[in-house]
């Protein structure tokens, strides 16, 4: 009986293991976690032609009541 208990707390210990190994993907490794209030971590916007302004704007032409 102390055999079977022994090897079910092992199993459970390896899988629990296992499950946070497979939970730490490369991609994840070395990626900023706390970021200031209000701030924004990532890329910069690109900036908008005039072209894409004009249409935006004529788009919220449409929006007005």
């Amino acid at each position: 009986m102390e055999h079977g208990i022994r090897f079910r707390y092992l199993s459970t210990l390896c899988f629990i293991v296992l499950v946070a190994l497979c939970g730490c993907r490369e991609s994840e490794q070395g990626r900023r976690l706390d970021t200031g209030k209000g701030t924004y971590a990532g890329a910069p916007d690109q900036q908008l032609s005039a072209e894409a302004r004009e249409a935006l704007g004529r788009r919220a032409e449409y929006q007005r009541f």
